[in-house]
């Protein structure tokens, strides 16, 4: 495998809704794949990163601590979008710590944490959030918030303007697809 591939969202088995991943074994595969980093991001919490970290600064790979989150559009409950929650830096985790805390304190929803915007507006500092779920919901995300604000108008469901204004506005995608389990 090239080296320049890297799993930027993986759960594991702290990620109780629907993480299989040991993370020995991830650990192990990332090696025998000679992958130099790879990311945890299990959803709503951190509570495996510490362990990951140690192990993987064992085998000389990079961790990369995240985790999967809700976030609530404008204070709508039913209008939700998933984002992935990658940091940069121990101050990017003490952020994210906060993020999720804030979600399980103040914004828990049917007993899931609820993150608002603004949170991760305040929490920002060395926090790269990643919208995910598919095109459908990236489509409806760049036509609210990120088209809105350069003035741009977005043609509703076309893949190619996506392709185009990603190419010509210098914007980042990453494709993206979680990993649940392994053999």
């Amino acid at each position: 495998m090239s080296t320049s591939f890297i799993h930027l969202r993986v759960h594991t088995e702290f990620s109780l809704v629907d993480g299989l991943v040991k993370i020995k074994g991830l650990l192990g595969t990332t090696e025998f794949m000679s992958m130099p980093a790879v990311a945890i991001t299990d959803e709503n919490n951190l509570c495996g990163f510490v362990r990951f970290y140690k192990g993987a600064m064992e085998k000389g790979i990079k961790p990369i601590c995240g985790a999967d989150v809700m976030v609530a559009e404008d204070d709508e409950v039913e209008a939700r979008y998933r984002f992935t929650l990658l940091a940069t830096s121990n101050k990017g985790y003490k952020n994210i710590i906060a993020i999720i805390s804030k979600g399980y304190q103040l914004g828990q929803v049917e007993g899931r944490p609820i993150i608002q915007r603004e949170w991760i507006e305040s929490h920002s500092e060395d926090v790269i959030p990643c919208l995910v779920r598919g095109l459908a919901t990236l489509d409806i995300y760049y036509r609210k918030v990120v088209m809105s604000r350069l003035k741009v108008e977005w043609p509703i469901g076309c893949l190619y303007f996506l392709i185009d204004f990603i190419l010509n506005y210098n914007v980042p995608a990453v494709q993206e697809k979680k990993v649940i389990y392994m053999r």
